[in-house]
């Protein structure tokens, strides 16, 4: 028995080692088994090669065998040798899978490997099965196994130990399909004819078959066809003389078809239409008389098809002239109808009167127009009434008009949506008629519920970016963070920090102060949004707009303290004690910030249960107006009432699938913390929002079967339903009800081994691709600097002739406009100067570039000053300065190509480096690639436990693959920057995924245990030299504050918002 005594180690790193050995193993088998395959085909091909051959002895002995028994020879030997191969294969491919058997065979062909593979593999297989008869030390055999899995991965090759095997010989196989081959090429030279023959017996007929054959030859010819379309096309009839036969023309189209008998003692002809209804023989009509008179035949195109002749001869024989003619037919499009005022879904109000444009056509005329319309959801009480167009009358094939659609009789009320459309019929009495319609119209009555919902939307969008600059603050500090005595932090600016540091550091700020701003703008904008919003409590618009007016006084501080930091630089640097007020200030902004941001956040999350409570109410309200309807009726009978209950309850049916979608979209927007998501979503809305619409459908059937009293109590079974709901979700409101939590964990975990282990390998991956595109820089650089000193040297000079040139212009120049324009092409090309001296080719491009815009600017203000001179001496010396200025811009432009045929030389030469390594890179990336697949079906199948891991998981998980994809077709394009930026770019979303699953679990856990394990714990705020990526740390920062619930700063953000709002 085993020693249970023994500690045991992990079983995650026993399944890591057998899944090595097995996978190595896999492999193994796979390459010894591929020269197999091979050798089987060429001795497949010999075999067939020597059927061949005894078919052409065979017809060479005894001819008479040709074809009869050679076909058979061929055919026989061909079908058996092909069976036997896929025998074979089978047999092959039914070991596939057999690890065992490899191991045993590299164990009989490598003494080295003795009974090892086998043994490893039966120990990892016992033990992971916990089998409790293990007759040895279990140390001892995960040892062995260990031991086993590194001995085999030291004497692999490319993953595999075929190597070790022996090989196969394929001499022979490839000398036998030579020597067939050389016998096959004798006979084609001797007698190429008799041999083809021969070959193609299997395809030949016996005289018998040939006998069986029908007579292939011309019937008719001079084919006439005559077309009469439709009446109501207008078409009228047409012909096709010395036809084809090939026919197109419209459904429903007569077609006759007239031609002259090539065949004579025929005893009759036949027209033969093939279509999708079966065969249709029709009988040619003799319009002349004797052997050779004109014939006809008749009939309607109404499937497209095929047509062909047949003749029967007066002894019986049939002959059909073999040619299939193909009939093609044009469909009548249905009428074209657009809306040309308005599209889209348009905001009303139930008295609103729309004009609407339209225009209508067809491609061969119009029967009528009329306007449509109909409640959303109830397309079959659709309300139609033809327009009053005086034209159509005519069949016009197109027209136009305005009609007036009053929404007044409609009694609309809030929230009510309408689609409108316009449709046309055309004039197709045959196969039709056509119609048509415009795309639909949906008008909607505005409601304030509408526009408060879109304003709590918009609230969200500003919290998430008021949150991520937040997280860029954090990102960006201006000096070191360091706690104070009261527990708080605060930046210090160290006196030894470089000025260059400094600016860099002001410069991150100052792009924050511009994204705060825009942030600010949009907050500006919805409070005066939230003003007129009527379902905004006063309190919560209170608040709100308090935090704008914080911020903004934040802001305007922050500029304050920006400016003078860029003034201290432009007058010689940055001081650090002015760098220290910088930093005071952004410490000061992370700390407002972060207090208005937990702030807010309970403060939307307030707004959205209210709505959530408010849709429960607007639900009440239909039913109580239905009910009331329905005790109307019950006294009046009125058959008038009953059709406007129908058409309510319809309208109730479209509001309540609505509201139900929009309450169900609202839960899953609220924050964990103040909703049992599952309970609700799977008890109440699903269960209580099925049973309520079954409700209404027993209330609409009841009422068409005057059962009144059965539609009273149906509507008391659905409010009973609508208290269940309402009172379910007063009781969920506030804390989770976790399940499963440790259930949970654990799947997490298992997926975090796994993404642990593909992030190691992209991290891996990125550093190889980083280390390649360092050298292929440098090796860049030296090619470049090969090429450019040459190069630089006289591009120097020409900027040189370029500066004399315009010396002189600047000698005859009149005006200052022209002496300014001739100063900065100058600034330019002293910036260009500087760059080829330097031999940055990129920067020398932008530059050449730039003045050579200065250049052409610089000519548009000489022509507009020569245009509108009226001194002829001084329109001549403008005209010099014109042509001076024409030779710079000539030379600039020459200047301009030289660097851009450089900048071509390098990078043709960067792309044809490296080659090999990049495509290595490739494959491993396609080898991460799919290991990622695997995980996401992992991550689908643990979805199915718990759905909340693929709605949180998923995004990160595509987005990663998406990375990995784009740098391995960018590697292998040779595009190594952009194959490293999706490198990175991978490498973050999973990072941003693993924190996703500590999230999971962690919500589940302070949903379970409160708030008291978490009151104590701190925002991390990141030091200068973390480089975590920005959108994971912001969702950190957002959860980090979350769990403090508040607790530290409670006291003084309720002090500060009730100051402002006595």
């Amino acid at each position: 028995m085993a020693d249970h005594s023994e500690q045991l180690p992990d079983n995650a790193s026993l399944e890591k080692d057998l899944g090595a050995l097995r996978a190595i193993l896999h492999r193994t088998g796979r390459a010894w088994r591929r020269p197999i395959v091979f050798e089987g085909a060429l001795w497949y091909l010999v075999t067939l090669g020597a059927v061949v051959l005894s078919a052409l002895l065979l017809g060479a002995l005894v001819p008479q065998f040709i074809p009869g028994v050679t076909k058979w020879v061929l055919v026989v030997g061909g079908v058996a040798a092909t069976l036997g191969a896929i025998v074979a294969w089978l047999g092959l491919q039914a070991g596939k899978g057999d690890v065992e058997g490899v191991a045993t065979l590299l164990q009989r062909h490598h003494p080295a490997f003795r009974n090892d593979l086998v043994a490893a593999l039966e120990f990892a297989e016992k033990l992971l099965d916990g089998d409790d008869n293990f007759e040895f030390s279990t140390t001892m055999a995960r040892a062995h196994v260990r031991r086993t899995v590194s001995k085999v991965l030291s004497k692999a090759e490319h993953g595999h130990l075929a190597h070790l095997l022996p090989r196969r010989e394929l001499v022979a196989p490839a000398m036998s399909l030579a020597g067939c081959l050389t016998l096959l090429i004798v006979p084609l030279l001797v007698d190429a004819d008799w041999t083809l023959k021969v070959l193609n017996s299997p395809f030949a007929k016996t005289a018998a078959e040939k006998a069986e054959d029908p007579d292939i030859r011309p019937i008719v010819g001079d084919l006439y066809i005559y077309y009469s379309t439709p009446p109501y096309t207008g078409l009228g009839r047409k012909m096709d003389a010395f036809s084809t036969g090939h026919i197109e023309t419209m459904v429903g189209t007569e077609v006759a078809i007239e031609a002259y008998p090539l065949i004579p003692n025929t005893k009759q002809i036949e027209l033969v239409l093939e279509t999708g209804e079966g065969t249709n023989k029709i009988v040619m009509e003799k319009l002349e008389k004797g052997p050779h008179g004109k014939l006809r035949g008749s009939f309607v195109a109404l499937e497209p098809g095929t047509y062909h002749f047949r003749a029967t001869l007066d002894d019986g024989t049939v002959v059909e002239d073999g040619a299939e003619r193909k009939i093609e037919l044009l469909p009548d499009n249905a009428p074209k109808v657009t809306v040309t005022s308005h599209e889209g879904e348009l905001e009303v109000s139930p008295d609103d009167v729309l004009e609407i444009e339209f225009e209508v056509s067809d491609d061969f005329g119009l029967e009528s127009v009329a306007r449509v319309w109909h409640f959303a959801g109830g397309q079959e009480n659709a309300s139609k009434k033809k327009l009053d167009l005086p034209e159509l009358a005519n069949s016009p094939k197109e027209t136009s008009g305005k009609i007036r659609f009053d929404l007044t009789p409609l009694s609309l009320q809030p929230k009510d949506v309408v689609v409108f459309y316009i449709e046309a019929v055309d004039n197709n009495t045959l196969t039709g008629p056509g119609t048509g319609q415009s795309q639909p119209i949906r008008l909607r009555v505005s409601s304030p519920e509408d526009k408060h919902l879109q304003n709590i939307a918009d609230q969200q969008k500003i919290l998430e970016e008021l949150l991520g600059l937040l997280a860029t603050y954090l990102e960006s500090p201006m000096g070191e963070r360091e706690v104070r005595s009261d527990d708080t932090w605060h930046q210090v600016v160290p006196v030894s920090t470089a000025s260059g540091e400094l600016t860099k550091r002001v410069g991150r700020l100052a792009k924050l102060q511009t994204e705060q701003k825009r942030i600010l703008d949009q907050m500006g904008e919805l409070v005066d949004k939230l003003e007129e919003d009527p379902l905004m409590l006063e309190r919560d618009f209170t608040l709100f707009s308090a935090l704008h007016k914080q911020l903004v006084e934040l802001h305007d501080d922050g500029q304050s303290t920006m400016t003078m930091a860029s003034t201290a630089m432009q007058n010689g640097g940055l001081s650090t004690g002015r760098a220290q007020r910088v930093a005071d200030y952004a410490s000061r902004a992370e700390d407002t910030l972060e207090k208005g941001i937990l702030r807010f956040e309970e403060l939307l999350a307030s707004q959205k249960m209210e709505a959530i409570k408010a849709t429960a109410e607007d639900i009440k309200e239909l039913k109580d107006r239905l009910k009331e309807l329905l005790k109307k009726y019950k006294e009046t009978k009125d058959p008038e009432l009953k059709k406007a209950i129908l058409r309510e309850i319809q309208r109730m049916r479209q509001r309540m699938s609505e509201l139900m979608q929009r309450m169900q979209m609202q839960l899953q927007k609220l924050p964990q913390e103040h909703m049992n998501l599952d309970a609700i979503k799977q008890q109440q809305l699903e269960s209580d929002s099925r049973k309520m619409a079954d409700s209404l459908q027993q209330i609409e059937k009841m009422l068409e079967n005057d059962d009144i009293d059965g539609a009273l109590k149906a509507l008391e079974n659905m409010e009973m339903n609508l208290d269940s709901l309402t009172q379910d979700m007063n009781e969920q409101f506030g804390q989770a009800q976790p399940q499963g939590l440790s259930e949970l964990d654990k799947k997490v975990g298992e997926l975090m081994d796994q993404v642990n282990d593909l992030q190691a390998a992209e991290k891996k991956l990125e550093e190889d691709t980083a280390q390649l595109n360092k050298e292929l820089a440098k090796e860049r650089q030296e090619q470049i600097d090969e090429m450019l000193d040459e190069f630089t040297k006289e591009l120097r000079q020409k900027v040189e002739r370029q500066k004399q040139a315009l010396e002189k212009m600047e000698g005859e120049g009149t005006e200052q406009t022209h002496r300014d324009g001739i100063k900065r092409v100058e600034q330019k090309l002293d910036e260009l100067d500087k760059m080829l001296e330097e031999k940055d080719i990129e920067q020398s491009l932008e530059k050449a570039r730039e003045a050579q815009e200065a250049s052409r600017r610089l000519r548009f203000r000489i022509d507009l000053s020569q245009r509108y001179s009226d001194s002829p001496e001084q329109k001549e010396q403008l005209g010099e300065l014109r042509k001076m200025n024409d030779g710079v811009e000539e030379r600039g432009q020459r200047i301009v190509d030289d660097l851009e045929e450089m900048m071509d030389q390098a990078q043709q030469k960067l792309g044809n480096m490296n080659q090999q390594r990049m495509q290595e890179l490739s494959e491993r990336q396609k080898k991460i690639s799919e290991q990622a697949k695997k995980l996401e079906q992992k991550i689908g199948e643990a979805s199915k436990r718990f759905p909340m891991l693929e709605q949180q998981l998923k995004p990160s998980m595509q987005k990663s693959q998406e990375a990995m994809q784009d740098a391995q077709e960018s590697l292998g394009k040779r595009r190594i920057q952009r194959g490293l930026d999706s490198e990175r770019s991978a490498l973050e979303q999973l990072g941003k995924l693993k924190q996703q699953m500590k999230q999971a679990v962690q919500k589940q856990k302070r949903q379970q245990q409160g708030q008291q394990s978490t009151r104590d714990e701190k925002v991390k705020i990141p030091g200068q030299d973390d480089q975590r990526a920005g959108k994971e740390l912001r969702q950190d920062v957002m959860d980090a504050m979350k769990e403090e619930k508040l607790d530290s700063y409670e006291s003084e953000i309720e002090q500060y918002y009730k100051s402002i709002m006595e």
